[in-house]
């Protein structure tokens, strides 16, 4: 019988915004797609924050109405196009496909000693090291709504997040080239 070597490899890459390609600034970290391929199975992440629409962080001040749509959706398109994308080629797949304002970093082996705990465990990990603030909903959404007092108005303005948390993840058992 043969045995089957347990190797897991992760393949990972940042994804970044620049809000304005004619003059070019410090881009803003988003978030992480991670891919795990193991002998029997193959495991995706997309984690990430995306700008509130209604609410705009301050590095989004001034980007087109078309673009914050993109960004505040960045987690799930990304996401769509890692199950466009075939087996082999996940990452040139989706470097083509973003490449504008909002990208694709080149992509990276992670070394064997990070690779601890699952692939969801790891990606949070890799979110707070790029991010630089855990990916916990509580640090985005704080306790108790935030309200703005607005003269002349009777009830209080609630003033959305300027960030969402997103994660999708997807693992597939079996054969990979199947």
């Amino acid at each position: 019988m043969v045995r089957l070597k347990k190797s897991r490899h992760v393949e990972w890459s940042g994804v970044e915004f620049q809000p304005n390609l004619l003059a070019p600034k410090r881009p803003v970290k988003l978030g992480a797609v991670l891919l795990e391929t193991s002998p029997t199975s193959l495991g995706i992440v997309v984690i990430g924050r995306m700008p509130n629409i209604e609410s705009p962080p301050p590095e989004f001040v001034g980007v087109s109405e078309l673009m914050m749509k993109i960004a505040a959706k960045w987690v799930d398109s990304v996401f769509k196009d890692t199950q466009e994308a075939g087996h082999e080629g996940k990452f040139d797949y989706l470097a083509d496909r973003w490449r504008g304002n909002l990208y694709i970093v080149k992509p990276k082996l992670m070394r064997r000693a990070d690779i601890q705990g699952n692939l969801e465990v790891i990606a949070k990990r890799l979110y707070q090291k790029l991010v630089g603030e855990p990916f916990d909903e509580k640090s985005i959404k704080p306790s108790g709504e935030p309200k703005l007092r607005i003269p002349g108005l009777d009830a209080p303005v609630v003033i959305p997040p300027a960030w969402q948390l997103d994660e999708f993840k997807r693992q597939t058992l079996g054969q990979l080239g199947v």
